[in-house]
């Protein structure tokens, strides 16, 4: 059986080792998987080679720190990740899981180690670093009391500060306006219950130092550790003010016809109706119940606005107001907008003012003389 499995551990990743505590950690045994960093086996055996001999130089204090400090605390097993030098020279990051072996008296004589080379994930581990640390959108990281654990430099750039001083704050309190506080702390407190999503996304508002407010959308995610504890909150924000500004406006011009006190109608090339605000549709609801003489009202609008020379201008009568519409085509999207405005006070004006020139006992006329000499007369 030790043959055996000898030849799963010598065939495997990972290399066991087992070395003496004494100074510079002879080692008593080691896998043939050593190896693949370039040694054999008897470059330990022989005392040529000792296990603090491959530990890189810059990590070998910080690991007999750890391992003294895990074995004066009791510990029987714990795990390192450090570097190592191969027999090349290269540098390879490895992950150490280690037991404790003591002897009879409970004294401890030996350290039994798996360890598995691990460069290629701290490497893509670091790549993802990198890269999250210029990524375009904001990254913050807060634990469960709402305080900044982490940040890229997109937030830094946002808020106007820098990641030492953004570390330890609470973002909430610090940068979410007061009317949007209370909520916020509800939606994050809520992610920590047991019926809440591991991801989701939220908007909210910032206040910035500056005094500029900006508003932010959010995805976010919970972290966990080992034990299925809640750790932090991951979450990536989007500045996305300009756009929110830009529907807002899109919003209000879009309401604008509807609010409009005026008759406001859109119509296809068909004729059919596409948008009447409410007193377009009073108005069509006038002309439906004025039988065929409202229905002939409503076909010469239709008639005007669709020729294929409009009038600048329509004018009708409806009851007793008059109302007069701007004829707008909108060729390229293939119709037609009419603006209306009552008009009834402005012609009874004009007809009483007709009334009164007409019965003065003398003449009035207007008379223009142009620049190049030409005159005309306007009205008489």
């Amino acid at each position: 059986r030790a043959n055996d499995l000898e030849q799963v551990i010598d065939k495997s990743p990972a290399i066991a080792f087992l070395w003496d505590l004494a100074p510079d950690w002879p080692v008593a045994f080691v896998s043939s998987s050593i190896r693949q960093f370039g040694y054999e086996p008897d470059d330990f055996y022989s005392g040529t080679v000792r296990f603090a001999d491959i530990v890189h130089p810059d990590d070998l204090s910080r690991v007999g720190a750890e391992v003294e400090h895990y074995m004066s605390s009791g510990r029987d097993e714990f795990e390192q990740q450090y570097r190592i030098r191969t027999k090349s020279g290269s540098v390879r990051w490895i992950r150490d899981w280690t037991q404790v072996l003591r002897g009879p008296t409970g004294r401890a004589e030996q350290n039994q180690g798996i360890i598995l080379d691990v460069t290629d994930s701290i490497d893509a581990e670091e790549r993802a670093r990198r890269h999250l640390k210029v990524a375009g959108n904001m990254f913050v990281a807060l634990d469960v009391d709402g305080r900044v654990l982490a940040v890229n430099d997109k937030t830094c750039e946002v808020v106007g500060e820098t990641e030492e001083n953004l570390i330890g704050r609470n973002w909430i309190d610090t940068y979410v306006p007061d009317e949007e506080r209370d909520d916020l702390w509800s939606y994050f407190h809520n992610l920590f219950s047991d019926d809440s999503p591991e991801t989701g996304e939220y908007e909210n508002a910032i206040m910035l130092p500056d005094g500029d407010r900006r508003t932010v959308h959010w995805c976010h995610s919970i972290e966990y550790d080992s034990d299925r504890k809640i750790t932090s909150v991951i979450a990536f924000g989007t500045d996305v003010t300009e756009a929110r500004e830009t529907e807002e406006r899109a919003r209000q011009l879009a309401r604008f016809p509807l609010e409009n006190p005026s008759p406001i109608i859109r119509i296809d090339r068909s004729g059919d109706v596409l948008i009447a605000n409410a007193p377009a549709q009073n108005l069509i609801n006038d002309l439906a119940d004025g039988g065929p003489a409202g229905r002939s009202v409503w076909l010469k609008i239709k008639t005007a606005a669709l020729s294929d020379e409009p009038p600048a201008s329509h004018e009708i009568e409806v009851g007793e107001r008059i109302y007069q519409f701007q004829i707008v085509p909108v060729v390229d999207q293939d119709y037609v907008n009419l603006y209306g405005l009552d008009v009834t006070a402005e012609r009874e004006n004009e007809t009483r003012l007709r009334d009164i020139t007409d019965n003065m006992p003398g003449a009035l006329f207007q008379y223009i003389l142009h620049p190049d000499g030409t005159d005309e007369i306007q009205f008489m």
